[in-house]
């Protein structure tokens, strides 16, 4: 009799312990599921982030004329952009396209034309 007990308290056991590991993996595969679901939607909002139209309509303030000596090239980091006061005292604007904060470096137009700011 107490053979039977043993006997049947063990496979209660065992089917317990397989019922908690089978919650447990399925428990763990949601989760898996949710996070490469959330990971998906992450990237696919990003995506409508970059592809908006940047905001071109904006001022940005240079400084008065006085401000700029002929023949001179100043480079307008808040606008990207520079700003080249001729020698007759007529202005040039372009853009920047890249600008090295580190060195000071503005690349402008050219990949080799670089005027320090």
């Amino acid at each position: 009799m107490m053979a039977e007990h043993q006997i049947k308290h063990t496979e209660t056991s065992g089917h317990n312990r397989r019922q908690f590991l089978n919650r447990f993996w399925a428990f763990l595969g949601l989760g898996a599921l949710a996070e490469f679901g959330w990971l998906g939607m992450s990237f696919l909002n990003s995506r409508k982030e970059r592809n908006q139209p940047a905001i071109t309509e904006s001022i940005v303030t240079a400084g008065t004329v006085e401000q700029f000596t002929p023949a001179t090239v100043t480079a307008i980091p808040q606008g990207q952009f520079y700003l080249a006061c001729l020698a007759d005292g007529s202005f040039l604007s372009g853009s920047i396209r890249h600008l090295n904060r580190e060195t000071g470096t503005v690349v402008i137009g050219d990949k080799d034309a670089e005027s320090k700011v």
